[in-house]
């Protein structure tokens, strides 16, 4: 759906590599954020590279918007998937920053063992999956992004579980509940890298259907 790259105009293969650089920008607030929520770390990064996202995404719009004026009859279907994607890696960045913010919102912390450690364990499964968004779309890569789908389905029921066991158990005391939280946005960064490969397998109509 994204198109080969031998085959993009200027325009739209500047607005792929800009979403690949956002990735790549998403991918460092991941992981700033989460050393923040877990060790009470201090950067003055994450704000600029948050900031940095916001930027691509006009930048991303503006470049679809100019290539479609000059060639509106090339490229469109990869012109209106970029558009389309280009939200979800922007809201990637938002619900890192999400994450870092819960350290303020509250003293409990995330346990090193029962729920605060299962979302330990989602964290750690989705790191490799940024750079598996990146390659499968710099690639046009069917198998990355079907992999990388699957594994979003795993991490869905993982953090399903999370939250049900939190919210379902009279004896769940604070740090539960930020696990519980926790466990959604981690769902939420799981759910928009799939829902940016998809384009490379789906048609522009189901876009973000993981099936």
């Amino acid at each position: 759906m994204l198109g080969r790259k031998q085959n993009r105009s200027h325009l739209i293969d500047q607005a792929h590599k800009e979403i690949e650089t956002m990735l790549d920008k998403a991918h460092q607030v991941f992981g700033i954020a989460w050393q923040i929520l877990t060790e009470g770390a201090e950067s003055d990064r994450l704000s600029k590279l948050d900031q940095d996202i916001n930027s691509g995404e006009r930048l991303v719009r503006r470049l679809v918007i100019e290539h479609l004026t000059l060639n509106p009859d090339q490229d469109l279907p990869t012109s209106l998937t970029l558009v389309s994607i280009v939200h979800d890696v922007e809201r990637l960045g938002d619900y890192a920053k999400s994450i870092a913010e819960l350290r303020d919102m509250s003293d409990a912390t995330l346990s090193e063992d029962g729920l605060g450690q299962r979302c330990r364990d989602v964290q750690a499964k989705i790191v490799p999956m940024f750079r598996l968004a990146i390659d499968g779309i710099s690639e046009d890569d069917e198998e990355k992004a079907a992999d990388l789908m699957a594994r979003h389905r795993e991490i869905k029921a993982k953090t399903d579980s999370i939250t049900a066991d939190g919210i379902g158990n009279e004896q769940s005391n604070r740090a539960d509940l930020m696990a519980v939280v926790v466990s959604r946005y981690l769902r939420r960064v799981s759910a928009h890298l799939s829902n940016v490969v998809s384009s490379v397998v789906n048609p522009f109509d189901l876009i973000s259907r993981n099936d």
